[in-house]
């Protein structure tokens, strides 16, 4: 599997041919594929509409298995941690609509996180604060 940015047209047209969203696709996007520049596995992309760093859409291929998509989320999470970290963001938001409770109980142990709210529409919204090293 290759992680990799999203970082020209066909990239993204990529990622919306699998899965379209109502907005422009923006910095980050990570893409993981089963071979470089092959089959999309999966894209997490980022939405600042709102004035804050949210991670998501996320999009899984939906014949992944449940272990595959497993593997495939904590593998975008990361290239997309790394990728905000370069860039000196210490925080992102995201959220798991309800009806995921696996997917919250990948974030639960692969992250150590808990939703710290639940809004009116019942999405569960996460806070990643990320570790900067000390020298």
């Amino acid at each position: 599997m290759y992680i990799r940015l999203a970082t020209k047209g066909s990239d993204y047209a990529k990622c919306s041919r699998a899965a379209p969203i109502a907005w422009p696709f923006e910095f980050p996007t990570v893409m993981a594929e089963r071979t470089f520049k092959g089959e999309l596995l999966g894209y997490l992309t980022t939405n600042t509409k709102s004035g804050y760093i949210v991670a998501g859409p996320l999009w899984l291929l939906p014949t992944l298995t449940r272990t595959g998509k497993a593997f495939v989320l904590i593998r975008l999470m990361t290239g997309y941690e790394n990728t905000l970290a370069i860039n000196k963001v210490d925080r992102f938001l995201f959220f798991v609509p309800p009806g995921n409770e696996h997917y919250m109980d990948i974030i639960k142990r692969a992250m150590g996180l808990d939703p710290y709210e639940i809004d009116a529409d019942g999405n569960y919204w996460y806070q990643r604060i990320l570790v900067k090293e000390t020298v």
